[in-house]
């Protein structure tokens, strides 16, 4: 019953920024639809989709530029089907990660964090490449004071759940302990 009352919530207020859009092309202008170019038909669709996600309770804390894979990302995240972890960085800023609760494994977060960087990068404007090659190979995510050494560990195993915090930490050298040279 509550999914009925989120859906009708939702379609009244989409219901509302259509109609209010389209009271602002009408102000704008009387032409036929026919004569919309293509750069003003995506300046609508996007104002409209704006104003449709700042009114959402869920997805209000996306960026204006949001992907449909952060739409979708977000929605899984309220009907618990997915988990957010933070990832926290030295300056003790916390960046939000979405990861699929079942079955996930030390590389979905992984792949994670490289998605969500490239985005947050692309966002900002920098065209810097990262090595990431270069970033599992001298550091290790850590929760709990444990190193997530193995890819395919799955999250649960270290106890990963929704909310938790994984940190940096770099990689120490391991010695040769079999006494070869």
């Amino acid at each position: 019953m509550e999914d009925v009352n989120f859906v009708n919530a939702n379609n009244s207020e989409i219901e509302t920024v259509l109609v209010d859009s389209k009271v602002d092309s009408n102000i704008r202008d009387d032409r036929n639809e026919t004569d919309i170019s293509h750069e003003e038909l995506m300046d609508i669709t996007s104002k409209t989709l704006n104003d449709i996600l700042k009114q959402d309770t869920i997805l209000r804390d996306l960026p204006s530029d949001v992907t449909l894979e952060e739409v979708t990302s977000q929605i899984s995240v309220q009907y618990g089907q997915s988990m957010t972890i933070y990832v926290v960085r030295d300056d003790g800023e916390e960046i939000p990660i979405v990861v699929h609760q079942k079955n996930s494994r030390v590389i979905d977060l992984k792949r994670s964090i490289q998605r969500h960087m490239a985005m947050y990068l692309k966002r900002k404007g920098i065209s810097n490449k990262i090595s990431w090659h270069y970033i599992w190979r001298t550091n290790h995510l850590c929760y709990d004071n444990e190193r997530l050494k193995d890819d395919k560990s799955l999250l649960s195993d270290f106890d990963i759940r929704n909310k938790s915090r994984v940190r940096f930490v770099k990689r120490l050298r391991e010695k040769n302990t079999s006494g070869e040279t």
